[in-house]
């Protein structure tokens, strides 16, 4: 007697996307953990050192947490792969960076998935699969994928709020107005977007503009006001103070500023040209595809307005730009029988974004230096030198005299209990003889040592010396993890507050 034996089939659609993230996480896992350097400080002293100062103890306190503009949410995320380091009893850098980076890969592939599933909403399936595959592979979305930035967390939960849109049913809405919300807690800078969204869903079918969806954006809303009572002392005050001292005191153009077409700019340089062709798809498949190109567009307008211009501003733009792109190529494709140039054209589009792609990710792309101020695929072996030292249980004090504090590795690469000492902890201590302080001083390479230090390493463009005797190295007294930055507490030091959670 033969038995029946029931084959369960798997539909290829179904597959598709599993198998692109997992593609897409060993993409970026290979870029994070091969190379080593830092795209902003932000992406270092605002998150990653605060969560190493929460965990460990100890790391430089830079004026958005001394003066409390910052939320500690991003800090409290990325703390999770220390926390569990710390637990395990492996909390060394070797252990808690490449976990750490891992994590926030894992957390970057909301992206593709969440643009997959909001473009099956609004176009074809091939074309959900296309903007898969792009924002799976696109250079610069692989190079922020383990970086720890306002920017790219607030880029995640919005798309991840547009994704949900798939999916039915009270708890989807819930968690996609929780999602909108979290996107401001994250990126204050997103509301016009935030609220484009919601008055674009008002215009086309109020029904989505649910209570359910209303709950969530509260309970977000709430969520960060309880964070900062209990951080900071009072509710919302990291927003306060964030628009207090933007808005109000104009402190980002301390920092520098740009033309009002400098993001335009920027962005064609980044995509070469192909920002371009998201733009023409935005306004001939307009129907269809409204949101994307008006979120795109939005984001490029109000930060257009702003003074103070940074280019990471414009990842959150960059997934709805392919988005856009990928509806245009199934445009292409779905015509190619009645349009003879429609497949050529699709052809040289595909062609154009591979380019840009692999010259994008070997930095070659002319003028792409204005946007990347180092080598995407590089190695900071200024970071290497600061590992290395956590592994040596006789430093007693590392002085830095190398670079600004803030391009330094800070206290998550040093992972040391003794003194890190900086350009600006001299700035207010003057009295500091750095030569009695130090046991090890890394300076730029053309600074000549006394003849109490040695060269132990050298890098391109510094060196590090070691002292001869470090037992003799004198620690200050008065010694403090608080950076000062003159443009801003020679204004400000008034309006300091507590740097520290309860």
């Amino acid at each position: 007697m033969i038995e029946h034996i029931t084959v369960m089939r798997i539909s290829p659609k179904k597959i598709v996307l599993p198998l692109v993230l997992i593609g897409a996480l060993m993409i970026r896992a290979a870029v994070a953990l091969f190379t080593d350097h830092i795209y902003h400080p932000d992406e270092l002293f605002q998150a990653l050192e605060q969560a190493h100062r929460w965990v460990f103890g100890n790391g430089i306190i830079p004026w958005e947490f001394r003066f409390g503009t910052r939320s500690w949410l991003l800090p409290g995320l990325v703390s999770v792969p220390l926390w569990v380091s710390k637990l395990l009893h492996l909390g060394r850098p070797d252990i808690y960076i490449p976990l750490t980076k891992l994590y926030l890969s894992a957390i970057s592939l909301v992206v593709p998935w969440g643009i997959y599933s909001y473009t099956k909403t609004i176009a074809s399936h091939r074309a959900a699969i296309i903007a898969l595959l792009l924002t799976s592979t696109w250079y610069e979305l692989i190079y922020v994928a383990h970086r720890s930035l306002s920017e790219c967390l607030g880029m995640a939960v919005l798309i991840a709020a547009l994704g949900l849109r798939a999916y039915q049913g009270p708890k989807s809405q819930v968690f996609q107005g929780l999602f909108l919300g979290l996107s401001l807690v994250f990126r204050i800078q997103l509301f016009p977007v935030v609220i484009l969204i919601l008055a674009m869903d008002y215009w086309q079918d109020r029904q989505r503009l649910s209570r359910m969806l209303g709950i969530g954006l509260g309970t977000a809303v709430l969520l960060s006001g309880a964070l900062d009572h209990l951080t900071w002392g009072t509710w919302w005050a990291s927003t306060i103070n964030n628009i207090g001292f933007n808005l109000g005191h104009q402190v980002a153009a301390i920092f520098g500023t740009h033309r009002p077409l400098s993001y335009l700019t920027w962005i064609m340089i980044g995509s070469l040209g192909l920002f371009s062709v998201s733009i023409f798809a935005g306004m001939q498949q307009f129907r269809q595809a409204k949101l994307p190109f008006l979120v795109m567009m939005t984001i490029l307008l109000s930060h257009s307005l702003i003074g103070h211009k940074e280019y990471r501003f414009m990842i959150p733009m960059i997934p709805f730009m392919l988005l856009l792109i990928s509806v245009q190529i199934d445009r292409f494709l779905e015509t190619r029988d009645q349009d003879l140039y429609a497949g050529l054209w699709s052809k040289c589009l595909i062609a154009w974004l591979v380019l840009a792609n692999l010259l994008g990710l070997l930095s070659q792309i002319p003028g792409q230096g204005q946007i990347y101020k180092w080598p995407l695929l590089w190695t900071d072996p200024s970071l290497t030198i600061y590992r290395e030292l956590s592994n040596d249980p006789s430093l007693n004090a590392l002085v830095d005299l190398s670079d600004p504090w803030h391009m330094t590795g800070g206290f998550y690469y040093l992972h040391h209990q003794k003194p890190l000492i900086l350009n600006n902890h001299l700035g207010i201590h003057p009295d500091w003889d750095i030569h009695q302080i130090a046991d090890y001083l890394l300076v730029r390479k053309q600074v000549q040592f006394t003849a109490q230090f040695s060269t132990v390493a050298t890098t391109r463009f510094k060196k590090l010396g070691r002292r001869e005797h470090p037992s003799e190295s004198v620690m200050p007294s008065n010694y403090g993890y608080e950076i000062f930055q003159p443009k801003i507490d020679d204004r400000f030091s008034s309006k300091k507050i507590k740097s520290s959670p309860e």
